[in-house]
């Protein structure tokens, strides 16, 4: 008897768990400004100097 009563009431608590996420989850981003995570639509001019894409200094000589 005691196993059925522990089934039951964990299984109500996962209920309640999965609707809780689900309705937080439909009403939890409403109205907020999504993140800017996609590439420029304005076109970008380069640097106005040479491209520089090495390091500072010569490499170390490995013997």
């Amino acid at each position: 008897m005691y196993k059925k009563m522990l089934r039951s009431a964990l299984a109500v608590v996962f209920s309640a768990v999965a609707v809780f996420g689900a309705v937080s989850a439909a009403s939890g981003d409403t109205g907020s400004k999504q993140a800017d995570s996609g590439w420029d639509r304005v076109a970008v001019k380069p640097p106005a100097g040479p491209a520089d894409s090495g390091w500072d200094i010569a490499p170390m000589k490995v013997s």
